[in-house]
């Protein structure tokens, strides 16, 4: 007989209606850059922990929060979009960094109306950061009552490979000036995540004295970065000399220009000299006054890859 694979389910942090995700009018969550889930139209304002674990990041603007299990799942709960500007105006967290919480246990408190007048949309997203600790994910549809109801049923991956570090000379950046003005929040920091992703080699990105792993999302979000703090992009690995050669101009769209000829640093950040510039802008509009206008197409790289 086979062994069961292990499983985990993510309650609704929230009281309101499941849409799917790629329904989503912000092209990186829709295009699950940050990860795969499901979002949540809400209608109660207690922010409920969708799984027990420990809180591995709690965004400084307290709009966003992300929860590891004892299985290794990260869990981050966004709620809103483009909240991250209003700067933590009308969220209240419970909770604390580091804290180790139970599943329906409250964590953020934030006031509804205000969010819902101040925000592009309340449209909550339920994501896990850390797709290769799930073998296959089936979300809910319909109404949820928050700490009661399962948003999503994850069947969780058995001893997967870890891959191991490639052998080669260590390759570092020129100073990375942060650009925007959320730093590298939830959406710019998947948009870094997915590039890194492209090279096998090991990506290390580094502020002062920390150090995140350039793949992961929630690492990237934990250096807690803001408007004109400088950074630098380690890799070491076969294809380490790539980010260092200056290759072709990335394609951006319109609606997230860096400023042009990007330097040979610009790889993995597309920023000149270093400068990280994330402009994307969700549409304004309610989902509960109104259908999500069609979708920009989520920003796509023309990549230089080693010989």
């Amino acid at each position: 007989m086979g062994t069961t694979a292990p499983r985990l389910d993510v309650l609704a942090p929230l009281s309101g209606w499941l849409v799917p995700l790629d329904s989503v009018p912000d092209p990186v969550f829709a295009g699950k850059m940050v990860g795969d889930g499901v979002s949540l139209d809400p209608t109660s304002g207690s922010l409920l922990a969708p799984v027990s674990g420990v809180v591995s990041n709690l965004h400084s603007a307290h709009h966003a929060l992300t929860i590891t299990t004892p299985e290794g799942v990260e869990v981050m709960v966004h709620i809103g979009i483009d909240t991250v500007m209003l700067k933590g105006q009308g969220f209240f967290p419970l909770v604390e960094q580091g804290q180790q919480v139970s599943a329906g246990q409250p964590v953020i408190d934030f006031d509804l109306d205000q969010v819902a007048r101040s925000a592009a949309s309340l449209l909550t997203q339920i994501i896990v950061t850390n797709g290769d600790a799930v073998a296959h994910m089936q979300p809910a549809q319909g109404m949820v009552n928050a700490g009661r109801d399962v948003v999503l049923s994850l069947q969780l991956a058995n001893g997967k490979d870890v891959p191991q570090a490639q052998a080669g000379e260590p390759q570092l950046s020129s100073d990375i000036a942060i650009g925007n003005p959320a730093g590298l929040h939830a959406r710019p920091a998947a948009v870094f995540a997915s590039k890194a992703k492209t090279f096998a080699s090991d990506i290390q990105l580094i502020l002062g004295d920390k150090e995140a792993n350039a793949k992961s999302v929630v690492a990237i979000m934990g250096l807690a970065t803001k408007l004109g703090d400088v950074v630098r992009v380690r890799a070491a690995g076969t294809d380490a000399l790539s980010l260092s050669r200056k290759t072709a101009t990335p394609n951006w769209p319109a609606w997230a220009r860096p400023p042009a000829s990007p330097s040979a640093a610009s790889s993995i950040t597309g920023c000149k000299n270093s400068t990280w510039r994330n402009k994307a802008r969700a549409p304004m509009w309610s989902s509960r006054l109104s259908p999500a206008p069609p979708r920009r197409p989520p920003p796509s790289w023309t990549w230089s890859r080693p010989s």
